[in-house]
């Protein structure tokens, strides 16, 4: 997922050791917001779904059109929506 290390071993450290300092918690929150930006958010969703589930791209993009297409022309509550099946 190319994860920076430096998150990793903070977030390791968190868990299973002392918790580090608040100043290098809120850096590490500021880094990670702008990063998913850059990495994953700020990428139309097509592309963004093909990097992250490369062999399954085109599976997905169909159920996640099925699922606005349900959505959009639907008037139940979400709720209701997810025991329908998608086809």
């Amino acid at each position: 997922m190319d994860i920076p290390n430096w998150i990793v071993n903070l977030r390791h450290q968190a868990t299973h050791g002392q918790i580090p300092p608040m100043s290098m918690l809120k850096e590490a929150i500021k880094f990670c917001r702008k990063w998913l930006w850059f990495q994953h958010w700020s990428k139309p969703l097509t592309d963004a779904i093909k990097q992250t589930l490369p062999g399954e791209y085109e599976e997905q993009i169909q159920l996640l059109q099925s699922h606005l297409k349900i959505r959009i022309n639907s008037k139940q509550k979400p709720e209701l929506i997810e025991n329908k099946r998608i086809t």
